[in-house]
């Protein structure tokens, strides 16, 4: 079965300083479906850019699905595109 292609990038150095990239973790929303926990906010570790800032629009992206395969023992599917 041909495919997807998985890449996996550790941050090495991090691993062999021993200390943690983010040592305090934000926390978490309240649970629930509610407009306030689903809302946007400002705040927090970085800012989207408003799609003024695009240096140009970016070019439509054509997918070909080549091949779908049913995989019943992983209850999945494979999409080759």
């Amino acid at each position: 079965m041909g495919g997807v292609s998985v890449q996996y990038d550790f941050d090495v150095d991090a691993m062999a300083s021993g200390q943690p990239t983010f040592p305090e973790l934000p926390d978490l929303a309240a649970p629930g479906d509610t407009p306030a926990a689903l809302a946007c906010t400002a705040t927090g570790p970085g800012t989207i850019p408003p799609a003024s800032a695009a240096p140009w629009p970016a070019p439509p992206v054509r997918l070909e699905i080549k091949r779908v395969r049913v995989n019943r023992r992983l209850r999945g599917l494979g999409v080759e595109l």
